[in-house]
């Protein structure tokens, strides 16, 4: 039987996740810990495991998500594609960054895990022309409308995004409502406000959702 530790405890209040994964997460925490270059600035534990660990999934909690290739844009320390990763072993992610040596790193915490189904790209989005993403994720990466125009190449026609974002969306909405609409997506928005405050903003193809709110939520 596995024994829940203090940070896991802290995870298991808001998602299940399997003795593996808490394994896994746990020797990721300490490759980031030990790494010689600054790939994030949250490096106390407590904080790492709820803002980084379980932020980059808690959109699970509340959304199903029907994919089978993810692309992750910007994914600097490795967030959210590693956890993406973790969480869904049957799927792939792309985790795209144009810091050589931020994919390096990540590269080797990929091997390190024995993830088989995480792949780190080191290019800007806009130069691949040989990866498609059923959902495109960005974390703190850019506006909504810079992200959308910039993964073109790497969408296809039932694509869908997933944008983690603070409090002030509404101004990013407004930016790129005609852009949004000429490509035919829907928006919505799940506002979290425990444990942490985020914005999960998705964007669906009118023709296709990939990303939807669950009936029930505990």
């Amino acid at each position: 039987m596995y024994i829940l530790k203090g940070k896991e405890k802290v995870l298991n209040k808001y998602l299940f996740f399997t003795p593996e994964q808490y394994i896994l997460f746990e020797k990721l925490y300490s490759m980031i810990a030990d790494t010689p270059i600054n790939l994030t600035r949250i490096t106390a534990k407590d904080d790492f495991y709820l803002k980084h660990i379980l932020d980059s999934i808690y959109f699970i909690k509340y959304l199903d998500a029907d994919f089978q290739t993810g692309i992750d844009v910007g994914t600097g320390g490795g967030f959210p594609g590693i956890i993406l990763a973790i969480y869904f072993r049957n799927k792939n992610f792309y985790l795209v960054d144009s810091v050589k040596k931020k994919c390096d790193f990540v590269a080797k915490f990929i091997a390190e895990l024995g993830l088989k189904n995480a792949y780190v790209v080191n290019s800007r989005v806009e130069n691949i022309k040989d990866i498609k993403g059923d959902i495109i994720f960005s974390r703190g990466v850019g506006k909504v409308e810079e992200i959308l125009r910039l993964t073109k190449n790497v969408s296809h026609e039932t694509t869908a995004y997933l944008f983690y974002k603070g409090e002030n969306i509404d101004s990013e909405i407004n930016t790129a409502i005609k852009y949004i609409k000429k490509r035919g997506l829907i928006y919505d928005n799940i506002r979290v406000q425990e444990p942490i405050l985020r914005s999960y903003l998705y964007f669906n193809s009118a023709n296709y959702i990939r990303l939807r709110r669950k009936k029930n939520i505990d």
